[in-house]
């Protein structure tokens, strides 16, 4: 990443870590390459974002690749939430945010004010963390944790291979009874978590790997029966080829 641009992750504090997965900064500074077209690729999570000069947002889990634009100056701090954890802390049911950005206002007026007007005032990165932090933690008072069986499932969905109804019988739910709370908390069923889980599994792989690396290596070490099948599921959630995926990724 270029001097003008840079983007750190640090760990929530400790009571945080059943929802949130980290805290994240992102700032360009100098105008976006042509090449950089600002893609997102799914992961099963959801933010909760500010943006200068937009305000807070809550992103929505995402079920393919997007755009947006990355061209400096840009500041956005971030709370990325575990797979299902959002809903709880913020009082917004997933499926209804799927693929979407919405204002946090429109959940929560007086949180997406405060928020806005302390990370506006914020004077650095580490500022604006602890910030977002601490108005986090306290939506925290009285609020349940996280569904366990989702959040089980969910780690269950992540190692390679894995079969949904294997995990609906681990986790003591019937396939229905999975599916209705995956939507509610996930934004959608445990089957397309699944690939996209094993998808992310994939970008990391070619990531490490390069194009060069063996496309055949990243299909077997996500979890893909083959090289056609790691193929297809790249155009279907990234847009791109494998070989141009692992470009766009160096």
């Amino acid at each position: 990443m270029s001097a003008g641009r840079r983007y750190r992750t640090v760990p929530p504090p400790p009571a945080l870590r059943p929802f949130v997965e980290c805290l994240w900064v992102h700032a360009v500074d100098d105008p976006a390459p042509a090449e950089d077209d600002g893609r997102i690729l799914p992961d099963g999570r959801m933010d909760l974002v500010w943006v200068r000069g937009m305000g807070a947002l809550v992103a929505g889990p995402q079920s393919r690749a997007t755009t947006r634009p990355q061209g400096g100056p840009f500041l956005a701090v971030g709370a990325r939430f575990h797979p299902g954890a959002a809903p709880g802390l913020l009082g917004l049911p997933a499926s209804e945010l799927l693929d979407a950005h919405v204002p946090l206002a429109d959940a929560d007026a007086p949180l997406a004010a405060r928020i806005e007007a302390l990370l506006e005032e914020a004077g650095d990165d580490r500022a604006a963390m602890a910030a977002l932090s601490a108005e986090l933690l306290r939506r925290l008072e009285g609020v349940p944790g996280p569904d366990p069986a989702v959040r089980a499932a969910v780690d269950l969905l992540a190692r390679p291979r894995a079969a949904v109804a294997d995990v609906a019988r681990r986790v003591h739910l019937s396939e229905r009874q999975l599916e209705r709370r995956f939507v509610a908390a996930v934004g959608y069923g445990p089957k397309t978590l699944e690939r996209i889980l094993r998808f992310q599994r994939a970008v990391t792989a070619l990531g490490a790997a390069g194009e060069d690396g063996g496309l055949a290596g990243a299909a077997a070490a996500a979890g893909y029966s083959d090289q056609s099948h790691l193929s297809r599921e790249t155009r279907r959630l990234a847009g791109l080829s494998p070989g141009r995926l692992a470009r766009w990724l160096g």
